[in-house]
């Protein structure tokens, strides 16, 4: 009776994607950018979706339409750097996972990736510049990060070098229980 009625198409959305209908509610969705093409919140869902649906060239698109838009930027830039990672595009993804900032719920998800990746670019001295860079930012990342360089080494069978990362950071964190238990 109202196709034009944009809560109820909304709403009717939400239901279907609690009931896993995700192809039903990606076209609701996209039917409600239809009716409302500049509804930044609405083009996330359905990049969200599509993700879920494994349509990643269209979450790809949708989500670099968020980063030019700058909304939800953070969020964008994260599942941005997943599609791409799963393409084995590593360097593009590095990239989108530095642009995270430190407020974002995803930021400390993105660190230990920045470093995974690092790792398996083999590019050393980038993942330790960027850890320092960010210790030096937020002196509570400082045993943090250190933390998550070593993860990612030891992850990629280099446990001479996390235990150099780990090393250094006892020496200035002794008694820290997390870099204990790593360095162990």
């Amino acid at each position: 009776q109202y196709p034009r009625h944009r809560l109820l198409r909304y709403s009717y959305a939400q239901i279907l994607v609690q009931n896993d209908q995700l192809r039903e509610a990606a076209v609701q969705f996209t039917e409600l950018l239809r009716l409302a093409p500049g509804d930044m919140e609405t083009l996330y869902s359905l990049a969200l979706i599509n993700l879920e649906l494994e349509e990643y060239d269209l979450a790809q698109e949708q989500l670099r339409t968020l980063l030019d838009a700058g909304h939800r930027a953070n969020e964008a830039n994260f599942y941005l750097a997943v599609i791409l990672e799963s393409r084995e595009q590593l360097t593009e993804a590095l990239f989108h996972y530095q642009q995270i900032g430190p407020r974002s719920n995803a930021f400390l998800s993105a660190q230990r990736q920045i470093m995974r990746l690092f790792v398996a670019l083999e590019q050393f001295s980038a993942a330790t510049t960027w850890h320092q860079q960010r210790s030096a930012e937020n002196p509570d990342l400082d045993p943090v990060m250190p933390a998550l360089h070593a993860e990612a080494l030891i992850n990629a069978g280099y446990a001479e070098r996390a235990a150099a990362v780990l090393d250094e950071a006892l020496n200035r964190y002794p008694d820290n229980i997390d870099l204990l238990f790593a360095r162990a």
